[in-house]
């Protein structure tokens, strides 16, 4: 079992709760929390993002993340090799191709792929990676973390809110 379960919820003592009943410790649980806030509250005040997995698709969740962001007035540039266009905008086929490094990478693609783009990012010097769900697995957190890149595991559309 983790040392810690990061689950989110707006009232501390909901998570005391959750945090006693899985035998957790809050005081550890509540630092760790308190980190991941902050890293997911940093990367969201930088203004340029690449969408890996942007699609044209309106119910796919590549196009709802990239339309988010767009939409919260961030610079965001979708990277997908399958599309040449979204929205208008110019789609790019991989990172090293966008007109400028962005400061955060949002993952909206499987881990088999996103292990590819891991080692993309980190040979242009990104920093921030951001993993939707499902888009993860030990060998793209060991793969970040060996890098010393920094990650965030959530839905970005819900902390966009």
């Amino acid at each position: 079992m983790p040392d810690c379960m990061i689950i989110k919820f707006q009232a501390d003592e909901i998570l005391l709760v959750i945090y006693t009943i899985a035998g957790l410790d809050h005081v550890n649980c509540q630092a760790e929390r308190e980190v991941y806030m902050s890293l997911s509250q940093e990367m969201l005040k930088c203004k340029t993002w690449a969408v890996v997995g942007a699609s044209i698709h309106p119910d796919k969740f590549g196009y709802k993340i990239y339309k988010k962001l767009k939409d919260h007035g961030y610079r965001v540039y979708p990277v997908n090799p399958g599309h040449d266009e979204i929205d208008g905008d110019k789609c790019y086929h991989s990172l090293s191709e966008l007109p400028e490094r962005p400061e955060v990478i949002d993952m909206v693609v499987n881990p088999r792929i996103g292990i590819k783009v891991i080692e993309e990012a980190a040979s242009l010097g990104i920093q921030y990676i951001w993993l939707q769900p499902g888009t993860h697995n030990a060998e793209i957190v060991q793969s970040i973390e060996e890098k010393g890149m920094q990650y965030v595991k959530d839905c970005v559309l819900a902390a966009l809110k």
